[in-house]
């Protein structure tokens, strides 16, 4: 009887009566302010429909129309893929949909929900990264926020804070990171020395290594594959919803990398 209190709420794109423009509610709502005018409407006022049903509606897939969540303000809204970039009409971000591959050094924060690729001669500071897939076969330093894969296929010391729905730790990575790694699942294949928080299974394969404090919902180590640290068992060790404090970082970041952090670790 309690069951139908936890169902997850449908989602319905909402056009303001105002200015025209589409924003996606859950349903439920009584009434809501305009996030392109700053109109205030009720439920009655605007015209709704199902946003799954606008995936697929004028012969459009759900790659071309998506909904889009910035990570500046928090806010989401409704953009068109095939356009190759959107504004957050909140904050003002422009959010790119194009792919990005970094060949040498850059320090540039990057929003795109395309992929990013940081080369073996690559080096990115970012003070905020988000894409959908990444790999990482160079240097990183920063924040970064995957809403994807993230593959770790290098080697070094990262004084970077990474979030990723699923992360890859390659059979050749050699990769060590001073701050916590948040993930939605993780494999590890290669060497990996951070604490990590993991809202699903964490998968040690054989000859992988993970030196550090574990939070997961379940832990999986292969026979032949090593996991030093404290471990412990948890139904959710991190809120996806929560959002980096990514400013207040940007100083400390800065003085780790005068300081040499990019050394490859020492790890036996």
């Amino acid at each position: 009887m309690m069951w139908g209190l936890f169902r997850k709420k449908r989602r319905y794109l909402v056009t303001c009566p105002r200015c025209g423009s589409h924003q996606v509610e859950e349903e439920g709502y009584v009434s809501t302010i305009c996030s392109a005018c700053g109109y205030g409407f009720a439920e009655e006022e605007a015209g709704r429909q199902p946003f799954e049903s606008q995936n697929g509606s004028n012969g459009k897939s759900k790659e071309e129309i998506e909904l889009v969540h910035c990570y500046r303000c928090g806010k989401e809204h409704i953009a068109q893929r095939s356009s190759g970039k959107t504004v957050c009409p909140n904050c003002g971000a422009v959010i790119s949909f194009e792919d990005r591959q970094i060949e040498g050094r850059l320090s540039e924060a990057i929003d795109t929900r395309g992929d990013l690729i940081v080369a073996p001669l690559g080096n990115l500071f970012s003070s905020l990264a988000v894409c959908r897939n990444a790999e990482i076969m160079g240097r990183f330093a920063g924040i970064l926020i995957c809403e994807g894969r993230l593959s770790l296929l290098g080697s070094g010391v990262f004084p970077a804070r990474i979030r990723a729905q699923e992360v890859v730790v390659g059979g050749e990575a050699n990769v060590s990171c001073p701050y916590s790694l948040q993930a939605g699942r993780m494999i590890v294949r290669g060497v990996l020395v951070a604490d990590v928080a993991v809202n699903g299974t964490l998968h040690i394969f054989k000859k992988g290594k993970l030196r550090g404090d574990v939070v997961a919902k379940s832990i999986q180590v292969d026979k032949g594959g090593v996991l030093e640290g404290n471990m412990r068992i948890s139904k959710r060790p991190w809120d996806p919803k929560k959002f980096l404090n990514f400013e207040s970082r940007i100083p400390e970041l800065k003085l780790q990398l005068r300081r040499g952090y990019y050394q490859r670790p020492k790890i036996v």
